[in-house]
């Protein structure tokens, strides 16, 4: 299943396949804005190349276990998009919405639990800016005609419940899980590590990088 042919007044936005209507500026943003799941898992990645934190690929490996999840359910349901949806492959539930749910809950669970050892402003702004993606992904599914309130509502609630079940699970096994996995020679060989148990990974990194500075002059 694929997209269905552009009509008139229709735009693509390039390597995307994301349909808004031509001349509408809000469109044109909201389908922009759509692409933050593709963005985050970039993002993610990212972190996981650069920190190799044994965490980072925890909360990726769920980001994508709830998208087959969402690729499951929406075969098993088989509930069409709405009537005008650019697209014409299974709506229910809305997998962008499930996503974002997913994310900004995993998310705010953990950086919530860091409360006492980072800024308030860092904690609750950066909490808030999770769920205002969230929420406005969602929003644009709905607007683009990709999915029904219903599918969005049932997506967004299954990522939100997958997420909280996924980081009680990371709390529950973590402390034993990602230290063993640290210590397997493939670890070592990649330099992933745990630093689930450091306080605030930002002055652990800017104090290490100062003392490898001073020993070097010395």
């Amino acid at each position: 299943m694929g997209v269905r042919p552009l009509v008139e007044g229709e735009k693509l936005l390039s390597l995307t396949a994301v349909v808004y209507q031509r001349g509408d500026t809000a469109g044109q943003l909201l389908a922009a804005i759509s692409l933050l799941p593709l963005v985050l898992v970039v993002g993610l990645a990212t972190c996981i190349l650069c920190r190799r934190e044994v965490h980072t690929c925890f909360f990726l490996l769920g980001q994508l276990l709830t998208e087959l999840l969402n690729k499951a359910l929406k075969e098993t349901l088989r509930q069409p998009r709405p009537a005008d949806a650019p697209a014409d492959d299974y709506g229910m539930p809305s997998s962008h919405s499930q996503f974002m749910g997913f994310f900004a809950a995993y998310y705010c669970s953990f950086a919530l639990s860091r409360l006492g050892h980072h800024s308030r402003l860092e904690v609750v702004g950066s909490c808030l800016m999770s769920c205002a993606a969230a929420l406005a992904v969602c929003y644009s599914r709905i607007y683009l005609s990709y999915h029904t309130v219903g599918q969005v509502v049932a997506g967004s609630g299954l990522g939100i419940a997958c997420g909280l079940v996924w980081r009680c699970l990371a709390v529950a096994v973590g402390p034993r899980l990602f230290p063993a996995i640290e210590g397997t020679g493939w670890a070592r060989r990649f330099h992933l590590h745990d630093a689930s148990t450091v306080d605030n990974v930002f002055v652990s990194a800017a104090g290490a990088a100062r003392q490898a500075r001073a020993r070097k002059r010395s």
